[in-house]
């Protein structure tokens, strides 16, 4: 990608990636702290109804698991995960996406890559099969006896979304490596969703949890890269004396 350096303010696009990561990060931990997520947990005696198995669920057998017995439970449930699904979808989801998209353009553009387009659209793509998701499972929980029709766009959707992200965390991996000095911490963060993703896409009921716990790490070590790249007097992404090409493929 060519970038014209008098065409940008490096300083907000690099401070609009931190923000829009530090967003990401509150709404992570809203989620856990939704009073109907508080609900849920006490109403299953502890247990947290996991919305990653009902993301990646196969069938509605699947959900019906994922939401907990029936019973109190599962309606507190499916109570929580609305709530969850509905900040999902008008915060999160717009939140991340800002996110990877800056940031990856910083990093990728720190590193001299090119081809940052095709970033840009993985990540899109992952955002809009996010955006399918989410509203497949309201939708589900909206009436579960007739949720068998909305399983087909639920399971295309989940996979969709994950190997997008999966794909996104390998481009900040290649782009740390590349990066001079290079980041290693980026570059080595990211890698165990490229181990455990695929594994989370076959066996979700065993690896899905840990799978997108590696997704979290990867983007904690990319919101850490950029908040260096703000923190520092030159940012030295856009610095008025770097070369307007030449990027390495």
């Amino acid at each position: 990608m060519t970038v014209n350096s008098a065409a940008v303010a490096p300083r907000v696009l690099v401070w609009a990636a931190v923000i829009a990561g530090v967003v990401t990060l509150a709404i992570s931990i809203a989620f856990m702290l939704l009073p109907e997520t508080t609900a849920a947990i006490r109403a299953c005696g502890g247990n947290t109804p996991s919305i990653v198995h009902f993301q990646l669920a196969l069938n509605v057998a699947d959900v019906l698991e994922a939401l907990g017995p029936a019973g109190a439970c599962r309606q507190a449930s499916i109570v929580g995960m609305d709530a969850v699904n509905r900040l999902d979808l008008y915060a999160y989801i717009p939140a991340y996406g800002a996110f990877l998209l800056l940031s990856l353009f910083v990093v990728t553009t720190e590193a001299k890559l090119r081809r940052y387009w095709l970033v840009a659209l993985n990540v899109i793509a992952a955002l809009l099969a996010d955006v399918y998701e989410t509203s497949r499972q309201l939708a589900i929980t909206a009436d579960l006896t007739n949720a068998e029709p909305y399983m087909p766009v639920l399971i295309v959707a989940s996979r969709t979304k994950f190997i997008g992200l999966t794909l996104a965390a390998l481009a900040a991996s290649w782009a740390g490596w590349q990066a001079r000095p290079r980041r290693v911490t980026l570059a080595v963060s990211c890698l165990p969703a490229l181990l455990l993703m695929p594994l989370a896409l076959l066996v979700p009921k065993s690896f899905g949890d840990v799978g997108t716990l590696t997704l979290a790490i990867a983007w904690l070590a990319l919101l850490a890269s950029v908040t260096r790249s703000a923190l520092r007097k030159d940012t030295g992404v856009f610095s008025a004396r770097a070369p307007a090409s030449g990027y390495r493929q």
